[in-house]
Order: structure tokens, then C-alpha cells, then sequence
């Protein structure tokens, strides 16, 4: 197989862009398409290699397996025992406990498995995560463990028959990705059988190049070029992946795999020397970005500047050089003998597994922290009691709704008088219902919590995989059927107003966005008439306003503060003017609706302007008064109760 330098640069478009998407920087919101460019790269390779090895009569399974490892190994390896310190130091408790946890499986190639059971690639914590990025490698790995196999089978049995049953396996791969994101989203983008057309993307092309040659065409692989660049620019979070969205990655570089080479303009674009450079090292770089972005958000209290990001990009491509130069280049070198590089492969996965299973039992290794930072954390579960328990068929996917209502257990006052008052909406108001059951309770109000995590008490509009619809329609049969007479509505009601999640402008950002949400009418119908539906089936509505958002994980920000500074604050803010600003939009619509059994309690006049002047406080005289970076803790739910509970006065 001959080198071809701008497969090489293509690496490099690949990489360049998933670094700076990590880093953050607005420009690159698709960047993490350069995963898919490796995919489509890697299937090409290796199937091209072993091709050509069949046909002269070289192949062998077991030198195959020792290329991956001498390839792959050994900066993996070196890079999770660099992150290693860096973790100790850097990680509380729970993050530490995952953290090795995820080294485990990244020793077992497992490691998508991993990061799928701790949910999606685009979720609040996940920027933290410095071995988020090995779940591509285990994919790739998954693959090569695979895929040798199936080319023996096709050459014994149904040698003519490669290329249908390349497209045939690809075709129906990507069938269950565009199945697999509507239902599964975070299963789609982790596992093989929704990435396997990328990776047999590019083996198809190497069967076409072995069996025919092309000849070069400039203008189809300026296409392709520029089709992977515009879904740099073009693709963010919201853009399901894997999906037909992805054909336009792929199929760029299979246009480029297939007519690049020679004097076309894209040839020379991607053999100039800083693309062969950066192509050369894209293995390390893309290993070291993840752990240095990762790292540096772990350890800083609010969100590195993009500056920082910048020269931490950097450092990642220096870093990139020595590890190619010093650990990838040796190993690969003939020189390495084959038993040493097996047995080094072998021994150093059983290390790094060891210290990843023990690392994992050892609840975090509590014992490096001061008992002040524990008990700070602790506050993390300071939540409703019934967190979880009611919850009504959240993210119902199956089209079934399996509790009767009201949930069992989540009566709260006297349970031997049906309840009155329930308590809708997503997980905003599940932080909330139990200390306002316990409130009302007070008062001789028998009330039920009956929450979705996800959906908006409404119906009318579609989220994601959730089937919020359906669990509506079965809330509000129930409703109209029993003894409620007013109900409480709560939720994150910006779920639905914005695109992204709150900056407080002080250095909280929660990354991400809220998700794909499909609406069946405007924002302002689909509160009033969802308002109007309970007010008209004789039902009196309490509606709470948007609950102040703080930007950052109180309990975690507390508690790093205390552990990098050694010294406790007692009291934790964000901006009041911020607070209006963002949740605008929201209070223009809920000013102008107008039922005569519309009840409005206003979160602002509990945690804002009162206690600390022009702030919202997160934290107050030691009180922490949220769990996360939204949710109120029960502590903060209790003050808020007090409100809501002047309804019924």
C-alpha cells in the first residue's frame, strides 16, 4: 500500500477541529465530526492493508492484532498514567470515584460502554471527563476485533461478494442510526452498530481503490473538502449524530479518499508541511487534549477563559510531538521485538485495570479531603426525600405508563383524606414538591407530587427520546377525575424559551444545550392554553416562575473553594440583573396571562435582592441552597414552600 501524504493532512483537518470543539470555541460547534473523518480514515487503512496482504499471500491475524497494539498501546497507556496524579489532586470524591472507574474500562476497550451508563456526550459534567474522548478508540477497537474476522469468512466462502456485503452491512448501519437517534440517543452515539457505516465507509473505499483505479478529480475532492468543512461550522448539539447528517462528513472524505492525490488542488492543501506535522501526531494530540481541557476545568472555579483553552490547545500538540517522537515512533519500529511489545501490552493492561478496579471500590478516597469540604459536599444530597420515587413514567419510550396515580408513597399531610393539591412538572418541581407537601401539610392540605424529569407539565410538544405527551394526557385524566383542585406548576421552564444553559457571567457556564424540542404551536399557546385546559376542567393553578439558575455545581464551587484556598465562604451569589435578563422572554408571557384562577408565585422574592443587595444567592450564612446548578436542595426548597404556601392562605 503506498503512503498517501494527503491522508496524512487529512488527519489533521480531523483532529484540529474536535480540539478546538472541546476547547469551546463557538466556530468549531460540529468540530466533533473529526471523529468521524477518523472512523471513515481508519476503515480505509486497515482494510487496504489487510487487502493487500491477502493478495500476496502475507495475511495474518496475529501480526494484524500486533500492529493495533504496538499502534495504540502505548501512548494510551502513557497518557492514562500521566492523568493519574492529576486526578488525585485535581478531583472530588464522586469525580474520582468515575474517573477510575473509566480508566478500568479504558484497559478493557469498553470504555463507550462506560460513558453510556453515565448518559450523553453533550451533558453538563461530561466537559470534565478526561478520558471522555476513548470511547471513539474502544469503537475503533470493537471494530478491529471484528472485522479481520468477517474479511477471513468472505475470502473462504464469498470472496467475489466484499464490496455488496460492505454496502449491505453499512446500509443497514446507518438504518439504525437514524432509527437509534430518535429512540436512543445516547446508545446511537456511543455504540458500534450505528458507527459501523463509518468505518465501512472507508473499507468499501479501499475495495473499490484495490480493484479499480480512479483517476484523480480536483473538483469532487474540493467538494468533499469543503462538505467536511461545513459541518464544522454548520453542526452543534442539536444535530442528531450518527444520523443522515452525518453522510455529509463521510461522504467528504470518501470523495477525498477516493479522487485526492497527485497535482489537485486539495492534494497539495493537505500535504502542506504543517498538515503532514500536525497528521503525524494526531493520535497524541487527540489522546492529551481531553485530559488538559478536562484538568483545567476540574481545577478552576468557574470556566477557564478561552485564551486559556487556547494555550492549553497548545500545549496539547506540543505534548503530541514528544509522545509521537519518544513512545509512539519506538514502539512502532521493527526493532520493538513482537513478544516484548505483547508482553508489555499485556502486563500494562492488567496494571492499569487493577488500578482502575481498585481505584473504583474506594468511595473516591474520601480521606484526602478536610472534613469541612466533605461536609460541604454532603449537601450535593441534600435533596427531596422522594427524588426519583415519583416520578411518572420519565422518558417513557415504550409508549406505556406503568404507575397508577397518585404515585404510591407520595401523599403528603393526612393519608387518610385523598389529596388535593398536586404538584406538577418536571425535575425542578420534584426538588421542590416534598418540602412544600410538608408545608401545605401544615396547614391540613393533603397534596401529591406527580412529576416527569424532562417535560414541562403541558401537552402539545415532543422532547428528545421523552414521551412527555403521553404522560401528560394520563396526568391529566387523572386529574380531572379525583379531588384535585389546585395544582402547583413547576419547571425548568427555559427548557423550552432558550437554546442554551445558563451563564452567569461570572464564570458559571453549564455547557451543552437543552436538547432537540419540537413544539406543536407557539411557546406563549402552549403555556396558556396548557394553563387554560386546568383552569377549565375547574381547577385553581399555582404557577411558580422561573427558579434562579446559579451556572455552577454550588456544592462542588463551595467545596473546591475551601480545598484550593483553606478557607470556608459561607455565602455563594449570581447576578440578579442576569437573572431578569435571561428568564425575559418567560415573564413577558406569564404577565400576560389572564384566568381568574391563576395563582403566580415569584422564586425572585426568596433568593434575590433580599438577603444579599442586586444578587440571588446560591448559598447563604452556611445554607446551601442548591444540590447542582439548578435544582434547589431541600434547604432551598423549604424557603421557597413558604412562598408557594401563601396560596392557600
Amino acid at each position: 500500500m503506498r503512503y498517501r501524504p494527503e491522508i496524512t493532512g487529512l488527519r489533521a483537518i480531523a483532529v484540529l477541529p474536535v480540539i478546538l470543539f472541546h476547547a469551546g470555541l463557538p466556530l468549531f460547534s460540529g468540530g466533533y465530526a473529526g471523529v468521524d473523518i477518523f472512523f471513515v480514515i481508519s476503515g480505509y487503512l486497515i482494510t487496504s492493508i489487510l487487502l493487500t496482504e491477502h493478495e500476496r499471500g502475507t495475511y495474518s491475524l496475529a501480526n494484524f492484532y500486533e500492529r493495533r497494539a504496538r499502534r495504540i498501546l502505548p501512548a494510551l497507556f502513557f497518557i492514562v498514567i500521566c492523568c493519574l496524579p492529576l486526578a488525585w489532586f485535581t478531583m472530588l470524591p464522586e469525580q474520582l470515584d468515575s474517573f477510575f472507574a473509566s480508566v478500568a474500562s479504558v484497559a478493557l476497550f469498553i470504555s463507550n460502554f462506560h460513558f453510556l451508563d453515565e448518559s450523553g456526550y453533550f451533558e453538563t459534567n461530561a466537559e470534565e471527563k478526561p478520558l471522555l474522548h476513548t470511547w471513539s478508540l474502544a469503537v475503533e477497537e470493537q471494530y478491529y476485533l471484528l472485522f479481520p474476522l468477517l474479511l477471513m469468512l468472505l475470502w473462504r466462502y464469498r470472496n467475489h461478494s466484499i464490496l455488496t456485503v460492505f454496502i449491505g452491512l453499512a446500509a443497514l448501519s446507518l438504518i439504525i442510526s437514524e432509527i437509534g437517534w430518535r429512540l436512543k440517543p445516547d446508545a446511537n452515539f456511543y455504540l458500534l452498530p450505528s458507527r459501523l457505516w463509518e468505518l465501512l465507509a472507508g473499507s468499501i473505499c479501499a475495495v473499490i481503490l484495490t480493484k479499480h483505479s480512479i483517476k484523480q478529480n480536483g473538483l469532487l475532492t474540493f467538494c468533499g473538502l469543503t462538505a467536511i468543512a461545513a459541518s464544522f461550522i454548520i453542526f452543534n448539539d442539536l444535530t442528531p449524530f450518527p444520523s443522515l447528517w452525518t453522510l455529509i462528513p463521510v461522504i467528504g472524505t470518501c470523495l477525498i479518499i477516493l479522487f485526492a492525490g497527485g497535482t489537485c488542488l486539495t492534494s497539495r492543501i493537505l500535504s502542506i508541511k504543517p498538515f503532514i506535522w500536525i497528521g503525524l501526531v494526531s493520535y497524541s494530540a487527540y489522546l492529551w487534549h481531553q485530559p488538559l481541557f478536562a484538568f483545567a476545568r476540574l481545577y478552576s472555579l468557574g470556566t477557564p477563559s478561552t485564551m486559556t483553552m487556547i494555550v492549553l490547545a497548545l500545549t496539547a500538540l506540543v505534548l503530541a510531538a514528544l509522545t509521537w517522537k519518544f513512545i509512539e515512533q519506538p514502539f512502532r519500529k521493527k526493532s520493538a521485538h513482537t513478544a516484548a511489545v505483547l508482553i508489555f501490552s499485556a502486563v500494562m493492561s492488567l496494571i492499569i485495570l487493577g488500578v482502575g478496579l481498585i481505584g473504583s471500590s474506594q468511595d473516591g478516597f474520601k480521606n484526602r479531603l478536610p472534613d469541612q469540604v466533605l461536609s460541604t459536599l454532603a449537601a450535593k444530597h441534600d435533596t427531596n426525600p422522594n427524588k426519583h420515587k415519583c416520578d411518572y413514567a420519565a422518558r417513557a419510550t415504550h409508549h406505556e405508563i406503568p404507575q397508577n396515580l397518585p404515585v404510591e408513597g407520595c401523599i403528603f399531610g393526612s393519608h387518610d383524606s385523598r389529596p388535593t393539591v398536586a404538584i406538577l412538572g418536571d425535575s425542578h418541581a420534584d426538588a421542590i414538591a416534598s418540602a412544600i407537601g410538608e408545608e401545605l401539610g401544615r396547614k391540613g392540605i393533603t397534596s401529591t407530587q406527580i412529576t416527569v424529569h424532562g417535560c414541562q407539565p403541558f401537552q402539545g410538544y415532543t422532547r428528545e427520546d421523552m414521551n412527555c405527551d403521553l404522560a401528560n394526557a394520563h396526568i391529566f385524566d387523572y386529574l380531572v377525575s379525583s379531588n384535585i383542585s389546585t395544582v402547583i406548576l413547576a419547571a425548568r421552564w427555559g427548557t423550552l424559551a432558550f437554546d442554551n444553559r445558563f451563564d452567569n457571567q461570572e464564570g458559571g457556564i453549564e455547557p451543552g444545550s437543552f436538547g432537540r424540542s419540537e413544539l406543536d404551536m407557539s411557546l406563549d399557546e402552549l403555556w396558556s392554553s396548557g394553563i387554560t385546559r386546568f383552569t377549565d376542567a375547574g381547577k385553581t393553578v399555582v404557577l411558580v416562575y422561573p427558579i434562579p439558575e446559579a451556572g455552577w455545581n454550588v456544592p462542588e464551587h463551595l467545596a473546591k473553594r475551601l480545598w484550593r484556598e483553606g478557607k470556608e465562604a459561607d455565602s455563594l451569589s449570581t447576578s440578579y440583573d442576569v437573572y431578569k435578563q435571561r428568564n425575559q422572554p418567560i415573564f413577558e408571557i406569564f404577565d400576560t396571562l389572564q384566568h381568574k384562577k391563576l395563582i403566580r408565585v415569584r422564586p425572585e422574592t426568596v433568593f434575590c435582592d433580599g438577603m444579599i443587595p442586586d444578587r440571588c444567592a446560591n448559598a447563604y450564612n452556611g445554607d446551601i441552597y442548591y444540590y447542582d446548578d439548578d435544582h434547589l436542595s431541600h434547604i432551598g426548597a423549604k424557603l421557597l414552600a413558604k412562598e408557594v404556601s401563601k396560596a392557600f392562605d
